[in-house]
């Protein structure tokens, strides 16, 4: 896809309760992330691009509040919590808007844990949008 080279960062949707132990997680991995939550979005943003790091975990208001469009280079969004199917259509929004290039990469963790309603919503608007469906996402539906 045209831009994805110049885009390098991941963006990461989490709930408030994910991002310490994700945090942690990747750390462990030795991927550098920034955290950006309510309480900490115009100080951690300042430095965001200086320190290097490509991984942005961050809550879903803490994104709306800050604005998606203020965070350049966004190559792909990973939602890690899906809590419902409204959350999940916000997300790809805001993946579209932020950057110049319209796109980048989506991908949604889906467990056992997610609702079987939304995952029947997930179905609906993938097959709307003619994107091929995870047969494990159909069996969850």
């Amino acid at each position: 896809r045209k831009g994805l080279v110049q885009r390098s960062l991941t963006l990461v949707f989490c709930l408030e309760a994910s991002i310490a132990p994700l945090s942690l997680a990747l750390g462990q991995r030795q991927v550098a992330c920034l955290k950006l939550t309510a309480s900490n979005q115009q100080e951690r943003l300042k430095g965001f691009h200086l320190d290097g790091k490509r991984v942005l975990l961050c809550t879903d208001e803490a994104l709306s509040a800050y604005g998606a469009s203020s965070i350049p280079e966004v190559a792909r969004a990973v939602s890690y919590d899906l809590p419902d199917l409204q959350c999940h259509r916000k997300r790809l929004e805001r993946l579209n808007k932020s950057g110049e290039e319209p796109g980048g990469c989506y991908h949604a963790f889906v467990t056992d844990q997610v609702p079987a309603e939304v995952c029947r919503g997930l179905c609906e608007m993938l097959k709307a949008a003619r994107i091929p469906i995870h047969p494990r996402l159909k069996e969850l539906s």
